[in-house]
């Protein structure tokens, strides 16, 4: 009899929780469901005639995994592959209602303003909230915003270094330019001084431009290479990461 009253009270708490989750589940059905919406945003990439080379702010955040994984792997950088990876997850998800996304050329020239880019970010965070519990990918995203941690810092770094490597891709892909030059070349200069390990990985996508652009006959700016980047502070401080 005990077992038996046993077996009825784990099942009545098994059946509670399993109403409970059937409730989370439906809504991260909805809120997958919306932010699908993502993968269809359209990317600007290497050069404003051929702006939009099917490409999405989805594919940039998981490439920026895939980079973000290897580096770790083959660098001595010390922090959390699955926090960093969560956070590439969360960095660009409110960017799913846009017909396109704000290139980083756009932010670094000033042609977009990077206070209204947050603030519209946000804005769809408060809508997102409506849909589902969104409270972990705001925490994310607003941590990688305010660049405070290494994490973050670890975070702008893959990005900027992504669109490095995409933006050369992309020219390579199609022989075409690759416009504005002088700010993309430029993208991995300020973030990598945090993480002078990465250096080599700056100064072989920025070999690689060179190859190409002298291929394409273009001209190539010698302030583009990364020697100063040498006396780059060793970093010391450790990323503790959530408790």
């Amino acid at each position: 009899m005990v077992l038996k009253s046993t077996f009825i009270v784990v099942n009545s708490n098994l059946c509670y929780i399993i109403c409970g989750d059937i409730m989370n589940v439906k809504k991260m059905l909805n809120f997958w469901e919306e932010i699908d919406q993502l993968k269809y945003t359209k990317r600007y990439a290497a050069n404003d005639k051929d702006a939009y080379l099917i490409d999405s702010p989805a594919a940039h955040s998981w490439r920026m995994t895939i980079i973000a994984r290897d580096i770790i792997r083959a660098s001595k950088v010390d922090l959390d592959p699955l926090y960093v990876i969560d956070m590439i997850q969360a960095h660009d998800i409110s960017e799913y209602p846009f017909e396109r996304d704000v290139a980083v050329t756009e932010i670094a020239s000033g042609k977009v303003d990077k206070k209204q880019k947050l603030q519209r970010e946000l804005d769809v965070f408060a809508k997102l909230r409506e849909i589902g519990d969104t409270a972990n990918y705001y925490d994310l995203f607003l941590e990688y915003e305010c660049q405070l941690t290494d994490i973050a810092k670890f975070v702008k770094f893959i990005d900027k270094f992504e669109a490095m490597t995409h933006i050369l891709a992309r020219a390579k892909f199609f022989g075409i330019a690759v416009a504005d030059a002088d700010l993309v070349l430029r993208l991995c200069d300020k973030p990598v001084v945090e993480f002078p390990m990465l250096i080599p990985f700056v100064e072989e996508v920025k070999s690689q431009f060179k190859n190409y652009f002298v291929s394409q006959n273009s001209f190539w700016d010698l302030t583009w290479e990364t020697s100063h980047f040498k006396q780059a502070p060793v970093k010391t401080k450790k990323e503790e990461g959530p408790n």
